[in-house]
C-alpha cells in the first residue's frame, strides 16, 4: 500500500510527513553524507585477478575473482560506480580488494552498515546515473540524498537482522532449486539411457510434422480454437495453455502434440511444449503429432534432453525443418515404461515448480518487509 501525504497514516499520532515520506516522529531525515563516507576502490589490472588467489576482488557488479592482496577488512557496502548496472549493491564482510569501479561505503559509529545496505538497495541508485558514453554515478550526488533514519543503532540492527533472515531463506531456496534441477538432469540422463528391450526409432516415422500459418489469414476472436505465437511459449513450462488469440476455424493440431519454435533465436532457448487442447499456431512454430506407440510426455523429455538447437541449421538465422526432425533416432521403451519414466520426471518438475512458486512468494514478502521496516511503518524495537 502506498502512503501519501494526507492519508490516515500521515495524520496518525506518532507519525510525521517529511521530504522522504511518512515516518515515525522519533525518526530523523539526514543526508547520506552525515552517516557514512564513500570512496572508490583502487585500480587493478585483469592480469592481477584469478581464481587461485586468497582475497576476493569486487568490482561494480560484484565478485570479479581473487587477488594476492586486499584493500579492506570487515563489513562494507559496495556500490557499482560505472556501466549499465551502476548502482548495484553488494554487502561484503571479509578481507577483500575493492576495484576502482566500486564505491566503498564506510559507516560512522552510529550506523549499522547492513541496514544501510538495504536502504541503498531500496533507493534504486541506478536512477541517479549521469548520461554519457559510459553511465556512471557521482559519489557527491549520492551523499546529498536524504534518507529516513531510526533513532538508535539497535533499531537499525533489528531491521537488518529481520531482512537478513529473509535473504537467508531466499538463498536456501535458490540453492535447493539448483540442487533439484541438477538431480533431475541426472535422472533424465539415466532414465532416457537405452536399455534392454528398447527399440531405436526414427522420430519422423512415428510423427506427423506440421508447420503453422500466418496470422494475417485469420480474424482473431475472444473464443474459439487457441492460436499460438512464439511469444506465448514464454508463459508456461511443459503444457501450452495461455494465449490471447482464438480463431473459429482452421487446420486444428490435436491436443497432445509437441510444439516448438522452428526459426529464430527462440530455438536456442529449448522451448518445447505440449498442446493442452486442440490448437493452431503461426508460421514460426512446428508441431509433432505422435503415433499411438509414443507418449507425448516421454517425447517431450527426450526433446528437452536432446536440445533441439543442437540439430538446427545455424548458418544464418537458426532454423529447424523436417529434414532435421525426420532422421532423429531415439531409443523408445514400451509405452508403459515411457509413461512410467515421464511420470517420474513430471513429479520432479512439479516439486521444482512448487519450490519456484515458494521462492517467488518469499521474494515478494521480503519486498513488503523492506517497504514496512525501512519506513518505520512496522517497528521492531
Amino acid at each position: 500500500m502506498e502512503v501519501r501525504k494526507g492519508t490516515a497514516l500521515s495524520s496518525s499520532k506518532g507519525y510525521k510527513q517529511t521530504e522522504v515520506g511518512v515516518i515515525p516522529e522519533d525518526w530523523d531525515v539526514k543526508k547520506i553524507m552525515h552517516i557514512c563516507s564513500m570512496k572508490s576502490g583502487k585500480t587493478i589490472t585483469s592480469e592481477s585477478i584469478s581464481e587461485l588467489e586468497n582475497y576476493p576482488c569486487y568490482g561494480g557488479n560484484g565478485l570479479r575473482g581473487y587477488t594476492k592482496s586486499h584493500t579492506h577488512s570487515g563489513a562494507y557496502t559496495l556500490i557499482g560506480r560505472q556501466g549499465a548496472l551502476c548502482g548495484n549493491i553488494t554487502f561484503v564482510d571479509c578481507d577483500f580488494f575493492a576495484s576502482e569501479h566500486a564505491i566503498v561505503t564506510s559507516p560512522n559509529s552510529q550506523t549499522d552498515i547492513k541496514w544501510l545496505s538495504y536502504v541503498l538497495y531500496r533507493m534504486n541508485l541506478n536512477q541517479y546515473t549521469e548520461s554519457s558514453a559510459q553511465p556512471g554515478l557521482s559519489v557527491q550526488k549520492i551523499l546529498e540524498l536524504p534518507i529516513p533514519i531510526p533513532p538508535t543503532k539497535s533499531e537499525q540492527t533489528a531491521i537488518a537482522t529481520a531482512l537478513s533472515d529473509a535473504d537467508a531463506l531466499i538463498t536456501f531456496l535458490e540453492k535447493l532449486i539448483e540442487k533439484k534441477r541438477a538431480i533431475k538432469q541426472g535422472a533424465m540422463q539415466e532414465l532416457l539411457k537405452p536399455k534392454e528391450g528398447w527399440e531405436v526409432k526414427k522420430l519422423g516415422d512415428y510423427s506427423k510434422i506440421t508447420s503453422g500459418e500466418s496470422p494475417s489469414k485469420f480474424n482473431f476472436k475472444s473464443t474459439g480454437i487457441p492460436y499460438f505465437k512464439v511469444e506465448q511459449l514464454n508463459n508456461c513450462e511443459k503444457y501450452q495453455i495461455e494465449t490471447p488469440y482464438y480463431i473459429e476455424t482452421g487446420n486444428v493440431i490435436p491436443k497432445g502434440s509437441i510444439i516448438f519454435p522452428k526459426r529464430g533465436a527462440s530455438i536456442l532457448l529449448n522451448k518445447v511444449r505440449i498442446l493442452k487442447e486442440d490448437s493452431y499456431m503461426d508460421t514460426n512454430l512446428m508441431t509433432l503429432t505422435l503415433a499411438e506407440e509414443l507418449s507425448s510426455e516421454f517425447v517431450y523429455y527426450v526433446l528437452i534432453h536432446i536440445e533441439l538447437w543442437r540439430i538446427a541449421d545455424t548458418t544464418s538465422i537458426p532454423q529447424i525443418n523436417n529434414k532435421h526432425i525426420n532422421p532423429i533416432e531415439i531409443p523408445f521403451p514400451p509405452l508403459e515404461e515411457q509413461t512410467r519414466i515421464a511420470t517420474i520426471l513430471s513429479d520432479m518438475d512439479a516439486e521444482i515448480t512448487a519450490l519456484e512458486q515458494k521462492l517467488a512468494k518469499y521474494k515478494q514478502i521480503k519486498q513488503g518487509m523492506m517497504q514496512e521496516l525501512l519506513t518505520g511503518r512496522i517497528r521492531l524495537v
